[in-house]
């Protein structure tokens, strides 16, 4: 339940940023709420966990271990929405280069689409927290 939460306050935090209609000092009063309160969560999740002088590493530990494989999710994301841009950045050369032939022509430039760029992250987050309350955990760490 803790990452479900987690996954669906970061959705209203991206949701947050997006929206232009809401005037500046409330959108900024609620982005700093909501992220007060990831960071509260965040705390009250890791005083609950036992702590140890064992060998655990804090990056093998929980929620560590979860925010590190939300983060490469992400950054996967990331990557994927960069090389389809590349990709059609090619496909418009290559249209340039047939149009316009031997003569040279302004190539273009990587067309980044703030909303575009968002929309995967905001499934994303609530994705990896269900799929982690789904695989399950055992004393934080992922079995």
């Amino acid at each position: 339940m803790f990452y479900l939460i987690i996954g669906l306050q970061l959705s209203v935090l991206i949701w947050l940023i997006q929206r232009k209609n809401i005037k500046k000092y409330l959108r900024i009063g609620f982005i700093f709420l909501v992220i007060i309160s990831i960071v509260i969560l965040f705390k009250i999740n890791a005083d609950t966990q036992p702590n140890t002088l064992g060998n655990n590493e804090w990056y093998n530990a929980s929620p560590y271990k979860e925010i590190i494989l939300l983060v490469f999710l992400l950054f996967g994301i990331f990557t994927r929405y960069l090389t389809q841009q590349i990709e059609n950045r090619s496909k418009k050369i290559s249209k340039l280069r047939i149009k316009y032939k031997d003569s040279e022509f302004v190539k273009p430039k990587i067309e980044f689409d703030f909303y575009e760029f968002s929309y995967p992250f905001l499934s994303s987050v609530v994705t990896i927290f269900l799929m982690l309350e789904r695989i399950g955990t055992k004393d934080g760490y992922i079995q």
